[in-house]
């Protein structure tokens, strides 16, 4: 009885695992079936760092511990990474990290940025500049924090405080436009920086042009355009109405016209005057029965080229000696057409000077040029569609200068090549509004002189002079004060 106790008590030791230990006190290991890193993606400022975590997963996505994990950076020069996931920032930039785990691995990405800086001062690369008229100067702007540290990135903004002396572009270019002063000003993150620009001029010659308050007569004024301060002087009180004076090449006399009753005769007619500079020697010379007008002077001197408009009948182009005599009508060949606005060419060409004018035929208005006898007349311009009037000829005689209308053109400024063809307009990127005309080129070829009403808009209805630069920049008015100001031309300076 006892042996069989003994026995059943093994039996029932064995069957309990014989050893006294549990069956589940080490299980097969579970493998890394996926790795999460957190976050996903972060920002950090250079000299940032930041504690990345990552939790190995079973198939089934529960965590798994004591798994060994290995950190990796994309790019070292940016972004470093430690044995526990300790990030740390190093350079502007984008990078990513990875985290492996039993050939598992995850990835986070970085962006780097500079840290964040106050702008304390702003600098620029000059505190002072003297520009003459046109010419232009880029000003550059530094920003700088507490630490004396570049701050780059940041919005900057120029401004002028007299624009209509110097303008100034969103890169920092600044432009000369007249005689003046002005302060160009720069603006980052609140904080200024200042230039003073002093705006000189150094012509040889002045404006000469009409004017007269709303409702009177107008008279002649000079406009010397290179003081800051203009001083506008009354050439002469000829008490009637005054137009179109027209210097001499030498500018020692004034070609005018005035307009009114002569001997009993319609208002329509008008009269062409000369005069020496000093307003002694006042001649009549033209007094024709007729609309006589926009003189032009032939570049020896000796002669003028004029607009002669019989009432009722088509207008032609007449010139004259300077004595009055030999008084020829270039146009008597084509009687039906309208001519008008005759300009000299500034030299000649196989021995002859010769004019630009106008010609109006079945409601079109072109450019023709002939010689200065009246022959070879060519035609210039031939849009159907547009009214082309009031040239002038370059200084160099290579460019033409004249008032284009048109259906979508309200009287703008354009050029043509004084043989003809390449029409463009003077400015197609910043034309003027409303309606410019009479322009007159500079005798240096810089700048092209006009009357417009661009202003008229903020001003009145009051046409003033303005002067735009040959290559269609600048433009920049010239008059100011309620006055209708008109047909402008170029003085040599005394």
């Amino acid at each position: 009885m006892k042996t069989l106790l003994v026995g059943m008590l093994v039996l029932l030791a064995a069957a309990c695992g014989g050893d006294g230990r549990s069956g589940n006190e080490n299980p097969t290991p579970q493998a890394v079936h996926s790795i999460e890193i957190a976050p996903a993606d972060i920002s950090l400022n250079v000299g940032q760092s930041y504690q990345f975590s990552a939790v190995p997963k079973n198939s089934n996505g529960q965590p798994l511990t004591g798994k060994t994990l290995q950190w990796q950076s994309g790019d070292e020069t940016k972004i470093s990474v430690s044995a526990t996931g300790l990030v740390t920032a190093h350079a502007e930039g984008s990078s990513f990290i990875r985290v492996f785990a039993e050939g598992k691995s995850d990835r986070a990405e970085i962006t780097v940025s500079l840290p964040l800086q106050t702008v304390v001062r702003v600098e620029l690369n000059s505190t002072a500049q003297t520009l003459e008229e046109g010419e232009s100067f880029s000003l550059s702007a530094h920003a700088y924090d507490e630490n004396d540290e570049e701050v780059l990135g940041r919005g900057v903004i120029w401004s002028s405080d007299a624009p209509a002396y110097v303008e100034v572009a969103p890169d920092g270019k600044v432009t000369a436009l007249r005689a003046g002063n002005a302060t160009v000003k720069v603006k980052i993150d609140g904080r200024e920086a200042m230039c003073n620009i002093q705006v000189i001029a150094n012509y040889a010659y002045s404006l000469i042009y009409s004017k007269a308050e709303p409702g009177e007569m107008s008279q002649l004024y000079q406009l010397d355009i290179n003081p800051v301060v203009h001083d506008e002087q009354n050439v002469f009180p000829p008490n009637r109405q005054v137009n179109h004076a027209s210097p001499s090449p030498d500018g020692s006399q004034i070609a005018f016209v005035v307009y009114g009753q002569f001997d009993g005769q319609s208002y329509w007619q008008s009269r062409i005057y000369v005069v020496n500079r000093d307003a002694t020697g006042l001649i009549q010379l033209v007094t024709l029965a007729a609309r006589n007008e926009q003189p032009a002077w032939s570049p020896d001197g000796s002669r003028i080229a004029f607009r002669s408009w019989v009432e009722g009948e088509a207008s032609a182009i007449l010139v004259i000696d300077l004595d009055g005599s030999n008084l020829q009508n270039l146009t008597a060949d084509k009687p039906h057409m309208g001519h008008s606005a005759p300009a000299w060419s500034p030299t000649t060409v196989n021995g002859k000077y010769r004019l630009v004018y106008s010609s109006l035929e079945n409601g079109n208005n072109h450019l023709w040029t002939m010689d200065e006898d009246g022959n070879d007349k060519q035609q210039l311009t031939f849009d159907p569609d547009s009214y082309d009037d009031e040239p002038d000829w370059s200084p160099d005689g290579s460019t033409i200068v004249f008032i284009r209308s048109a259906e979508t053109i309200f009287s703008d400024l354009y050029l043509v090549n004084a043989t003809g063809g390449n029409v463009r307009a003077l400015n197609p990127y910043y034309p003027l509004p409303l309606s410019q005309y009479t322009p007159k080129w500079s005798p240096d070829g810089k700048l092209i002189a006009f009357a417009s009403n661009v202003s008229s808009a903020s001003n009145g209805n009051f046409d003033h002079i303005w002067t735009i630069w040959a290559d269609g920049t600048k433009a920049v008015r010239r008059t100011t004060g309620d006055y209708q100001h008109a047909d402008p031309n170029w003085l040599a300076l005394e």
